[in-house]
């Protein structure tokens, strides 16, 4: 069906750059590669792909446009993998090139990418402030896609945080996960908010978010 096509025709585009010796439509190929893999669970050949892709535009600029998005990729396989030291470390990296760049919407896209890492490993209060902040720089760019994304995932994080501060506050069992107090700065007041953060085990989240139309955009 549609991954399949979608499939041929990036392949087809691969065989295309290598004629035209076009490394930067190269490596946008080869990332939108690794997409398709993360999108079929195939997590090894992802990141096989999406690594390629790091090294070539590394290879056209260490520093270049194309760098951040790759490590915020493979920051995003790193997290379906439960690889978390190592997701935490891509996705900081991802954030200060994008910073540096003044790139505000990957920072956008690293930002919604930590708030997953944040969900996964119990920091659920702050995942939606990071969020939000994600939200915010979209909607000063006029972004519609991203935010409608990011706008729907804030509702998930929100509705989660008030079923596990209501399970905190009924004092009972939720599944596998385990409770443990902490004190967490919520960006809508100064104030310190104490808040129950839960640790959910094994649980990790589906991360099969294709992007390729924002590589093919930055490409032109």
């Amino acid at each position: 069906g549609r991954i399949t096509e979608a499939q041929r025709e990036f392949v087809a585009a691969i065989h295309q750059a290598r004629e035209q010796r076009d490394p930067r439509a190269l490596a946008l190929s080869c990332g939108n590669v690794g997409d398709l893999h993360i999108a079929l669970g195939r997590l090894d050949r992802a990141r096989l792909s999406i690594g390629r892709a790091l090294r070539i535009a590394r290879g056209i600029a260490p520093e270049g446009d194309l760098v951040p998005e790759f490590l915020r990729q493979l920051g995003e396989i790193s997290i379906a993998e439960a690889k978390y030291d190592e997701a935490q470390e891509l996705l900081g990296k991802s954030e200060e090139m994008a910073v540096r760049q003044n790139d505000v919407y990957q920072q956008a896209l690293t930002n919604t990418t930590k708030a997953e890492f944040l969900i996964v490993t119990g920091g659920v209060v702050e995942a939606v402030a990071t969020l939000h902040h994600s939200l915010v720089k979209l909607v000063a760019l006029g972004e519609v896609h991203e935010r409608a994304k990011v706008e729907r995932r804030i509702v998930e994080a929100e509705s989660e945080l008030n079923e596990l501060r209501g399970a905190a506050r009924q004092d009972r069992p939720w599944g596998t996960i385990r409770p443990d107090t902490v004190n967490a700065d919520v960006d809508t007041g100064t104030q310190d908010r104490t808040v129950t953060r839960f640790m959910h085990g094994d649980r990790t989240r589906d991360l099969i978010d294709m992007r390729s139309s924002l590589r093919c955009g930055r490409s032109s």
